[in-house]
């Protein structure tokens, strides 16, 4: 977990379902999405809750400390209870479980031309070991999950690095526990501005300049830039963007100390913060791990795609 490698673009044809959903005009922030129809698909009673609130910068992160955290995965086509060393093979990408079906992640993560191998891995916290273990208390064995369909942002822009969301809708449902659970996503403006404030991203990313992957799954608190600071960083890191692009973007831009940044592996990871939700602090997702330095920890902010500016396109994508 440090910098973030840049995007390769290659066209393929998917073997599953792979859909650009065009939906209407941008999310209107001034209407409340609790009366979306679908709204009642997210944000269920167990969403963002944890055994604890242990924060953790740049270190293991506790079993069941990131319970809605997907691994996606490339293996052989199987079934949904295959082994992992004989289908979900090499990490591609993270995602984070919206519910029972459905996975949120990042498009540029399904432009591999492989992508029609790919299978979620929900439960996972040790790579190297199943169940996962700590203090002689065990998790679950972890879970596999075909993909049934993927849906990409319609203006998913692979030049200039934009939309770059994805909804994974799964083959069968997850089996919800204490260590594989559902994130919160915020549909509140009034609490959606988290300048200066810090947010946790979590990962089996890069953990050193030569991008080698983690065993164990990383977490790290990075600081929230101004949305000024991010604009004119941006246009500068994405040269074929324009100026106009960027301030219309929906992009979350955090950490600037070297040594401490998300890296090849956490594309469509999640950056988190914690939020009070019917009464108790919950988890939300705020940002989905994007682009940033191709150079892992060379101490320049990330971009992550700012979630609640994705709401409606959200909810207008799912199914029961």
């Amino acid at each position: 977990m440090h910098g973030k490698h840049s995007l390769v673009v290659i066209f393929f044809k998917f073997v599953f379902s792979l859909c650009l959903v065009f939906t209407g005009p941008s999310q209107d922030f001034n209407e409340d999405l609790r009366s979306h129809t679908n709204y009642r698909l997210i944000n269920d009673k167990t969403c963002g809750l944890v055994f604890h609130n242990r924060i953790v910068g740049g270190k293991n992160a506790q079993i069941g400390q990131y319970p809605w955290i997907a691994q996606i995965r490339l293996g052989l086509i199987g079934n949904d209870n295959s082994s992992l060393d004989l289908w979900f093979l090499d990490l591609q990408c993270g995602g984070s479980i919206l519910n029972s079906l459905y996975v949120l992640s990042a498009a540029h993560c399904f432009t591999n031309p492989n992508s029609d191998r790919f299978g979620v891995v929900l439960g996972e916290h040790t790579n190297s070991r199943d169940p996962d273990c700590e203090l002689n208390v065990c998790a679950p064995s972890i879970q596999y999950r075909n993909i049934e369909r993927v849906i990409i942002h319609p203006d998913y822009n692979y030049i200039e690095q934009l939309n770059d969301i994805a909804l994974v809708r799964l083959k069968h449902p997850i089996e919800f526990n204490d260590y594989v659970k559902p994130i919160c996503l915020n549909t509140d403006e009034k609490a959606s501005n988290f300048t200066n404030e810090y947010m946790e991203v979590a990962g089996w990313g890069g953990t050193n300049a030569e991008k080698r992957l983690s065993d164990i799954l990383q977490s790290l608190k990075l600081k929230i830039a101004p949305d000024n600071y991010c604009s004119s960083l941006y246009n500068k890191m994405t040269r074929h963007i324009s100026i106009k692009n960027v301030f219309r973007n929906p992009i979350i831009c955090a950490g600037n100390v070297k040594g401490q940044d998300t890296c090849t592996g956490d594309s469509g990871g999640p950056a988190m913060k914690v939020l009070i939700k019917d009464g108790q602090p919950r988890y939300f997702l705020i940002g989905i791990t994007s682009s940033g330095s191709p150079v892992c920890a060379e101490g320049k902010p990330a971009f992550f795609t700012e979630v609640y500016k994705y709401i409606r396109w959200i909810l207008d994508n799912m199914q029961p």
